[in-house]
């Protein structure tokens, strides 16, 4: 149940694999990593990562697994990050803040537990790969992104999602109440496919308008 601290002499990138859990402790970094000609404090391996929490806190300014597997468990708590680097980061939560800064690579959401999911809050600025979160329907998730380079795909009852830069394509389905609020990228020619019962659904586009583009509600706007 207490802390986990990474000493500012831990050589993580001997490591072969690594894996932190706490319950409801903090996980911090006392080690120096290199980013963008800045140095912060956090993780950087040449292996797959696991951390996980259930009411704590994982607070890791950089988390920088190569082309490795980063695995975040949270049933509660709070994720705080400015940028992870990781070939895929998957997700498993309940309920839970995530705070996300940049993120390079693939994050999917949707874990082997995907349908214990209700409402995470999730806040990133940047996704360089796909976004996947899969809530079934018992999830609630409130979605904010600034921008996301590969595809979309979400599948929630509730919710809703908030994209100000989408450039690749976007499948969002929902069966219940999930709004959508979306703004498509200039030069972004992929299918876009959109289908919500009572969600309100707003798409603005940079460029020209998609040939592609497919949105089905039965009562919202």
């Amino acid at each position: 149940k207490g802390d986990i601290i990474i000493g500012e002499h831990f050589d993580t990138e001997s490591l072969n694999k690594m894996s932190l859990n706490t319950v409801d402790g903090k996980i911090l970094s006392l080690n120096s990593v290199a980013h963008n000609s800045s140095t912060f404090k956090g993780i950087k391996t040449n292996c797959d990562v696991e951390l996980s929490t259930f009411s704590g806190v994982i607070d890791l300014p950089v988390v920088n697994v190569g082309n490795n597997e980063l695995k975040i468990l949270n049933e509660k708590g709070n994720v705080g990050t400015k940028y992870i680097k990781a070939a895929d980061t998957k997700v498993v939560c309940k309920h839970g803040n995530f705070i996300l800064g940049d993120v390079d690579g693939n994050l999917n959401f949707s874990g082997a537990n995907a349908d214990t999911m209700i409402t995470p809050n999730i806040k990133i600025d940047y996704v360089y790969g796909n976004f996947v979160i899969e809530g079934y329907d018992k999830a609630e998730p409130d979605i904010a992104i600034g921008k996301v380079d590969g595809s979309v795909q979400v599948f929630a009852d509730k919710g809703k999602l908030d994209i100000n830069e989408a450039k690749g394509a976007i499948e969002i389905q929902s069966g219940n109440n999930f709004a959508v609020d979306i703004i498509v990228s200039e030069n972004n020619s992929k299918n876009i496919s959109i289908s919500t019962k009572y969600g309100n659904v707003r798409l603005a586009f940079l460029g020209d308008v998609s040939k592609n583009v497919v949105v089905k509600t039965i009562s919202s706007k």
